[in-house]
């Protein structure tokens, strides 16, 4: 897989992980739900703001970042949203999000370093320890 390859597919992963989250930010219930609401919602509007910026890298290597759900969901190695129980098993949901989002960070991170896009991989490397963060966070509400 090279540069453009992964970040197709990151790009993809980190738009079905947004929406994984969000939903799930609208769906959470108990006695923790503003402290869950909050945390979800700061990872999601994160998820939001960093897809601009994955379809300006995949511009800036002259390609056309997926334009349809349909072309999306095809190239995410994540999968969609599936209905869950209870809310600690949402916040796991979520968890498992952010550490695919790690891996695929540490994917794009490898081969941009190997065809020398040091920009890509720079961006990968932040992206790697802002998920770390939230995984942190998550694991933290699970004990």
């Amino acid at each position: 897989m090279d540069t453009l390859d992964q970040l197709n597919e990151t790009f993809a992963d980190n738009f079905v992980n947004n929406y994984r989250v969000h939903s799930i930010h609208f769906n959470i219930v108990g006695e923790e739900f503003y402290s869950y609401h909050k945390l979800l919602q700061k990872i999601y509007e994160d998820g939001e703001a960093i897809q601009d910026d994955l379809g300006e890298l995949i511009r800036a290597l002259d390609a056309l970042a997926p334009e349809t759900i349909t072309e999306i969901l095809a190239l995410a190695d994540l999968e969609d949203t599936t209905t869950l129980p209870g809310t600690m098993d949402l916040i796991r949901f979520v968890l498992d999000g952010q550490e695919h989002m790690i891996n695929s960070y540490y994917k794009l991170n490898e081969v941009a370093e190997d065809e020398g896009h040091v920009d890509i991989a720079n961006f990968a490397q932040d992206r790697i320890r802002k998920h770390k963060k939230y995984a942190w966070q998550l694991k933290s509400i699970l004990g």
